[in-house]
C-alpha cells in the first residue's frame, strides 16, 4: 500500500501513525474530525433534536440513553432492566432485536450514530469510537464490555486509551445499571479530542490541491 498522506484528528496522536507506518515517507496531518464538526454545529439546535425524538415518540419527561455496542452481547448481558426503563428512554442500535425487551426503542437505519448522539443524554457503547464523538459535545458516556478478556485475546486494545477511560469503564452489568439510575457516572474529557476549524473543508482543499498539482 502506497500513500502520501495520513489524515487523522489530533496532534497528540500523530506519533501513533508515524510508528505504525515506519517504512512510509508519508505526511501525517491532524485536520480534526468532520463528525465532531457536525456535532458541534448541531448540538444547540433543539428543533432538530426534537424532530429526532418525535420519530421515537419520546417526551422530555425522562432523559434519553443510547446503547450502541459493536460487539455481540447475549440477552443476559444487556445492561437493561425495568428500573432503567423507568428512569430513561432507552434507544438501542446494533443489537439483535429478537433479544431486546419490548420497552427498548430500536434506532431506525435512517438516523446516523451522530444524530442519535445529539438526541441522547447518555451514551453507552463497548469498543466503538462513537464514545469520542459523544465526549466531543460533553455527553455522559460509559463503556460496557462484558466480554472484555475474549475481545483482548482476539482483537487487542490500546492500553493508554483504556487507562484514561477507566472511571467510566464497566464489566459488571448491575453496577452499570445502578450508576446510570443514580446518575453516578462522571463526565470526563479525553485530551486527544481537538476541535480543528473546518476539518471537512481543510481535507477537501488538500485533496483538491493535490489533484490540481498532478494534472
Amino acid at each position: 500500500m502506497q500513500f502520501d498522506y495520513v489524515i487523522h484528528s489530533a496532534d497528540d496522536i500523530s506519533h501513533f501513525y508515524q510508528t505504525a507506518f515506519p517504512s512510509h515517507q508519508a505526511n501525517v496531518l491532524a485536520y480534526g474530525n468532520p463528525k465532531h464538526q457536525y456535532l458541534l454545529q448541531k448540538r444547540n439546535e433543539s428543533t432538530t433534536q426534537q424532530q429526532y425524538k418525535k420519530s421515537f415518540k419520546i417526551n422530555d419527561q425522562k432523559p434519553v440513553l443510547l446503547y450502541a455496542p459493536i460487539g455481540l452481547v447475549s440477552a443476559q448481558q444487556l445492561p437493561l432492566s425495568d428500573a432503567l426503563f423507568k428512569a430513561y428512554h432507552v434507544v438501542v442500535q446494533g443489537v439483535d432485536e429478537t433479544i431486546l425487551p419490548e420497552e427498548a426503542l430500536v434506532a431506525p437505519k435512517y438516523l446516523s450514530a451522530q444524530d442519535l448522539i445529539l438526541m441522547s443524554d447518555v451514551v453507552i457503547t463497548d469498543y466503538s469510537n462513537i464514545i469520542f464523538d459523544a465526549m466531543a459535545i460533553d455527553k455522559t458516556v460509559a463503556l460496557y464490555t462484558p466480554n472484555h478478556s475474549q475481545y483482548i485475546e482476539s482483537q487487542g486494545v490500546n492500553e493508554d486509551i483504556w487507562r484514561h477511560l477507566s472511571k467510566i469503564w464497566y464489566t459488571d452489568r448491575q453496577l452499570l445499571i445502578n450508576n446510570l439510575i443514580s446518575q453516578a457516572i462522571p463526565v470526563i474529557k479525553y485530551p486527544q479530542i481537538q476541535h480543528k476549524e473546518q476539518p471537512l473543508e481543510s481535507i477537501s482543499q488538500l485533496i483538491l490541491s493535490k489533484m490540481t498539482s498532478n494534472q
